[in-house]
């Protein structure tokens, strides 16, 4: 086993979903030496909220532990500025917000070295420290061509403070941003705004020029470039809380669109709204279906500015925005959508060709390659197939030395299509797509990538599960520790979609758990279920809501040591019947089926009502799973349907018992057709005895014939060398349940499906 597949060490049980929910909200207290974001302080006329800065020692308080005031060294300020702070309205900045930052060195008292200005390359969790690639002054370090001298030193985050911004030489006096009252001026700044990299720096000079804007006789079209400028700038800002910035952008870029006009300013208009779309498909708040249709429409409008020979490239990003949007959407149909998408993706190659844009070529394959996968209309095995492939493409051009991030994104595509893949040994493709998953996490380190670490991750968990290769208790210890993982990056506040998906499978591996106590790693899954249907709604995901229903309701069907075993059949029969019109709804045909097989077990296992009732209720519920579960594209579940639906037919109480054995025994002789003994010797093998029980209890026919049949059916039975049973030993009846349970196993959120 290669070393990336290794169970992770230490024995240590994994930690409890309350357990989790407490270390996270563990913070240490601010103090002297480490850098902050200023919040809370909305009384202040000079709105301060945002701000970053150094906390400073106060005189005569050590390292400011016991006190409640800090003096805080503002970044971007010139002359730079000091401020007290309570402590209250602190929090620490978060490590990675440095990073790509242009910075200035302060308060290390080496000659020479304050005052240095450079770039933060990354931060280093080990030390505590920033990689800096600093510029030496070009008077002090460089040789004859006069070109500034770069090295690299480590710093610690207190020795690091943002400068105010450069801006251009015809854009300043003395320095300073020019106070003049012209709009020419205001408009020129405006336009080189974006010129400043620090998202934050540029965040807060476009505030400050929003102040001399409204001190002037400002024009419909000054207003209207600010408030797209500011709209883009909350965005992009690093600073605050992510979902406030992101409503205030999108309120910006709608007052934007009020000024810069179809009619007067076309090109702009459809900036903006492509703008606007890109808001609406990373807003955190609202609802997800309607921020998706807002997107949709935003990309369309731009589209039908954008002509493809005047601006082939703004026209072909606007086109795969649009496509990755009808991909995400919820309203409408599932697979007109997906087909939309993927004639849009299509469109885009017409532009990003593979010999003149190969980076956005190979990054549109890649969401092709996504949209395949999750393709409803034609067959879904060669949908598979051409997602594999659209993959593979995308791998043939970029490589993890020269693009590693899309790399390996194009990894985790390529796992996602393998673990779903139809073609091929099963066994060999789970393999596939845990090895690229493993490939993926060499470059999206929790340290750089922290978001796609985490989704891998929740993706790797899934193919854990699934897994048939390995210890399967040990497969399931390392789904539980991947999504774990996940769950330690997505919180339910700030990633509350995202926190969903990995609670679900983290419940779906306890569902399944092999070690531990058996009730108490289902009272996880009940809880984790019950969570993340408080934030995937019914009717806001409704297609979610009904798959993680239908997995509460296996948690409650297999519930025997906790509660009222008699309540908790009941329970589950509820939520299964509930989910069936949510899946029917949204045009699920397996989800029907799994389902119903489920309400059948169900009613088999159901303690209250009448045998007789409950029994007619589960081959109802059987003869629709295979309404859904034909026997051409769902070959395995049609079989082991079948079976069970024999099975049932042979405890009738109900009808002619005559006829039913009949039945049965026509029902068993179908699924042999699918589960024979050349390609499935275990299940053969159970059907056939299971023949021989039915032939022993026929009423029709000569009762010679049929013992001789059911002998017959005991001898060809037995020529098959006994395998291992993964399901562990039971009765035959009990065996089909456990077959059933397997095909329906707990259904799992692949990250791409977010």
């Amino acid at each position: 086993r290669s070393q990336t597949d290794r169970v992770p060490q230490g024995s240590r049980e994994p930690l409890r979903l309350e357990e989790m929910a407490a270390a996270a909200a563990v913070e240490k207290p601010v103090t002297v030496g480490q850098r902050v974001v200023l919040h809370g302080l909305e009384d202040r006329k000079d709105d301060v909220n945002g701000m970053s800065g150094i906390t400073q020692p106060v005189k005569g308080e050590g390292d400011g532990s016991k006190v409640e005031v800090l003096l805080v060294l503002l970044d971007a300020t010139d002359p730079p500025q000091t401020m007290s702070v309570p402590i209250s309205n602190l929090r620490k900045e978060a490590p990675e917000a440095l990073v790509g930052c242009d910075v200035e060195v302060v308060g290390t008292d080496q000659e020479g070295l304050d005052g240095l200005r450079g770039r933060v390359a990354k931060f280093l969790p080990s030390r505590g420290q920033y990689m800096v690639t600093l510029k030496q002054d070009k008077s002090k370090g460089s040789k004859g061509k006069g070109k500034n001298k770069a090295n690299k030193t480590a710093f610690s985050p207190w020795n690091l403070r943002k400068p105010a911004p450069k801006i251009r030489p015809s854009l300043a006096s003395n320095g300073q941003i020019v106070q003049s009252s012209s709009r020419a001026r205001l408009m020129d700044q405006l336009n080189h705004v974006s010129e400043i990299r620090d998202p934050e720096v540029r965040f807060q000079t476009i505030r400050r020029l929003g102040d001399k804007i409204r001190q002037e006789s400002y024009t419909r079209e000054l207003l209207g470039v600010y408030y797209s400028s500011l709209g883009t700038a909350y965005m992009d800002r690093n600073v605050g809380d992510k979902a406030t910035n992101q409503e205030s952008g999108i309120e910006a870029l709608t007052r934007a669109l009020e000024f810069l006009t179809l009619d007067t300013y076309p090109k702009n208009w459809a900036e903006i709204n492509t703008r606007l779309g890109m808001a609406y498909k990373a807003r955190i708040g609202g609802n997800w279906a309607d921020n998706v249709e807002q997107a949709i429409v935003g990309y369309s409008r731009a589209l039908d500015i954008w002509d493809k020979e005047e601006s082939p490239e703004l026209w072909a990003s606007t086109a795969h925005n649009l496509a990755t949007a009808y991909t995400d959407r919820v309203h409408g149909d599932k697979s007109e959508n997906l087909e939309r998408a993927i004639v849009e993706f299509h469109r885009t190659f017409q532009i990003h060709t593979r010999e003149k844009c190969p980076v956005s070529y190979a990054t549109g394959q890649v969401h092709l390659a996504s949209a395949y996968a999750a393709r409803i209309c034609g067959d879904h095995a060669e949908n598979l197939e051409l997602s594999i492939q659209a993959a593979k493409n995308a791998l043939s051009i970029i490589s993890r030395e020269t693009e590693p991030a899309e790399w390996a994104n194009a990894m985790n595509t390529l796992a996602s299509a393998y673990s779903e893949r139809f073609d091929g040994d099963k066994a060999e493709n789970l393999e596939e797509a845990i090895a690229a998953s493993h490939k993926s996490l060499e470059v999206y380190t929790r340290e750089e990538y922290p978001t796609e670490w985490a989704k891998t991750s929740v993706n790797l968990a899934i193919d854990y599960t699934k897994r048939v290769r390995g210890d399967r208790g040990e497969n399931m210890e390392k789904a539980i520790e991947c999504s774990s993982r996940a769950l330690e990056v997505y919180t339910r506040e700030d990633s509350a979609i995202e926190w969903a998906m990995a609670m679900m499978n983290l419940a779906s591996a306890y569902l399944q758990r092999v070690h531990g106590d058996r009730a108490e790693n289902l009272e996880e899954a009940i809880v984790g279920f019950t969570g993340v249907n408080e934030v995937l709604t019914r009717e806001q995901h409704p297609a979610k809501w009904a798959t993680t229903t239908m997995n509460l309701a296996s948690a409650y069907s297999y519930r025997t040591e906790r509660g009222d075993r008699a309540e908790n059949i009941e329970r589950a029969i509820e939520l299964l019947t509930e989910t069936v019109d949510a899946h029917l709804l949204h045009g699920n045909p397996h989800e029907v089926g799994t389902t119903m097989v489920k309400i059948a077990v169900a009613y088999k296992e159901r303690i209250r009502g009448e045998r007789a009732d409950n029994l007619d209720e589960a081959i109802m519920a059987y003869t629709r799973a295979l309404e859904m579960y034909t026997q051409d594209v769902y070959p395995a579940e049609w079989a082991a349907t079948t079976c069970s639906l024999a099975l049932t037919y042979m405890e009738r109480v109900h009808g002619d018992r005559a006829e039913d054995i009949d039945l049965a025994i026509e029902l068993l002789n179908r699924a042999c057709e699918v589960w024979t003994k050349s390609t499935d010797p275990q299940h053969w093998v159970e059907i056939t005895n299971n023949l021989g029980r039915a032939y022993e209890a026929r009423i029709n026919g000569d009762p010679t014939e049929n013992k001789a049949l059911a002998q017959d059916a005991y001898a060809r039975a037995a020529e098959v060398p006994e395998t291992p049973n993964d399901l562990g030993d039971s009765d035959p009846i009990t065996d089909w349940t456990f077959v059933l349970a397997r095909y329906g196993r707990p259904n799992q959120y692949t990250m791409s499906s977010i």
